[in-house]
């Protein structure tokens, strides 16, 4: 792995020293982007290489569509305030996330379960049954 930064960071060093003297800070996002990249393909070799194969479609299909949707509320919404565009981007993503069932059971629970502190305590169906018992 640690050629994998190794190559991530000859990439990010030598893209930087030639593009942004000539394309300024646009090129350095742009940079960073693509050095994210530079750093997935030798994880990903490592990943196949070492365990099951990883099905992108079936994991991404939701994740990607809801964010189509809320990109697209967004770009209808685009001459709005960004106070009011921002809140309900988020809001339709997260509510897309949910009624596309992206989570499993066991992350819904893991979410109810850090959320379980404090007055705003969650409290789950089988906290209420092992109390009836």
């Amino acid at each position: 792995m640690t050629r994998a930064f190794a190559i991530g960071l000859a990439f990010t060093v030598t893209a930087n020293a030639v593009f942004i003297p000539i394309y300024s800070y646009r090129a350095s996002a742009l940079i960073h982007l693509f050095s994210e990249l530079a750093l997935l393909l030798p994880f990903y070799y490592c990943l196949r290489k070492h365990l099951a194969p990883v099905s992108w479609g079936r994991l991404l299909w939701r994740p990607a569509l809801a964010a189509a949707l809320m990109g697209g509320l967004m770009g209808l919404l685009r001459h709005s305030s960004p106070l009011l565009t921002l809140p309900v981007g988020g809001l339709v993503y997260l509510l897309a996330l949910i009624l596309l069932r992206t989570f499993s059971e066991e992350e819904v629970a893991l979410f109810k379960s850090l959320l379980s502190f404090g007055p705003w305590k969650v409290r789950s169906a089988s906290d209420d049954r092992s109390e009836a018992r």
